[in-house]
């Protein structure tokens, strides 16, 4: 009787552990996924001057291509999904050329409303915040307030606010 439950068991044991092989991933190539990253921005590929990386990374389940090119107006960065082809997040940054480039600051908004605008994007309450940094910076000539938010259990949200729309052009949460 004790070899039959040992036997038994043993039977679970290596029926239920053995690995189920799972469906086949399947990803764009990096080419498709710049290709989508050009025709978000509005370019042809022969438009580009540069390109200074190309990544391919994971985040949590998710596989992406990262990368940065260039053309002779602009500067951009394209986070791509690998596995649907959307686009995760998109950045750009124009040179002189743009007529935003000679806008006067006192058409910016204030520190207060792009510190303003991180806050309710957020949702935290004012009680929870620690620490707040606000600075005025520019690549490039595009103009946008890095507002960083710290709680008092230890978050971080870290904020690019355009200075001129007050849009937020980049965000990203830490723990």
């Amino acid at each position: 009787m004790k070899k039959w439950i040992i036997t038994l068991i043993a039977f679970f044991i290596v029926f239920f552990s053995v690995p189920v092989p799972a469906a086949a991933a399947t990803f764009i190539s990096g080419d498709d996924a710049k290709s989508i990253a050009y025709k978000d921005a509005g370019i042809e590929e022969s438009q580009v001057t540069q390109i200074d990386e190309l990544a391919a990374y994971r985040s949590g389940y998710e596989n992406f291509y990262k990368f940065v090119f260039h053309t002779s107006a602009a500067k951009y960065v394209y986070t791509i999904n690998a596995s649907t082809g959307e686009i995760a997040d998109s950045i750009s940054f124009f040179y002189q050329s743009d007529p935003r480039a000679e806008v006067n600051m006192s058409a910016f908004i204030s520190a207060e409303e792009a510190l303003a605008i991180a806050v309710s994007d957020s949702g935290l309450p004012a009680a929870s915040l620690k620490k707040q940094e606000i600075k005025l910076d520019n690549d490039k000539n595009v103009y946008y307030y890095e507002v960083e938010l710290k709680t008092i259990i230890g978050e971080k949200y870290e904020y690019e606010i355009d200075a001129l729309t007050g849009d937020i052009l980049d965000y990203e949460y830490k723990r």
